[in-house]
């Protein structure tokens, strides 16, 4: 892939020495072992990162993290981050995806249009089919 990843993106929070457990979401937390994605919603330092990464480092989860922020409205910025964050655990995932992605990159901004249309249809086609 032609763009760069910034690792550091990748890489969950280290936790302070006084870091304080908060029991009660915690608890909550660990009801999920049957959802496979959560969302964790609060407003800037109400401390979302550093109760996911405590909980994390104490559960048997497999898990994977990306840092968002104002560039991941970009489909593209945010595929090329959510492939590399799952090949922590699965190495060789996405490959066909970044080829194309890569390929998007280097096109004209016409040219992008009509490929996204091509590849949503192409998209849509097949989850009818898997439906």
């Amino acid at each position: 892939m032609d763009k760069q990843i910034f690792q550091a993106r990748l890489f969950s929070p280290t936790l302070p020495s006084d870091f304080i457990h908060r029991e009660r979401l915690e608890k909550r937390l660990n009801l999920i072992d049957d959802i496979r994605l959560v969302l964790i919603s609060a407003p800037s330092g109400y401390g979302k990162c550093l109760l996911t990464s405590g909980w994390l480092e104490q559960s048997e989860h497999s898990w994977c993290w990306i840092n968002l922020n104002s560039m991941d409205g970009d489909l593209n910025e945010f595929s090329l981050y959510l492939i590399h964050a799952i090949r922590s655990l699965i190495p060789d995932f996405g490959t066909n995806t970044l080829e194309i992605l890569s390929t998007l990159n280097n096109l004209t901004k016409n040219e992008k249009a009509h490929t996204h249309f091509k590849h949503k249809s192409a998209d849509t086609s097949m989850l009818l089919w898997t439906g």
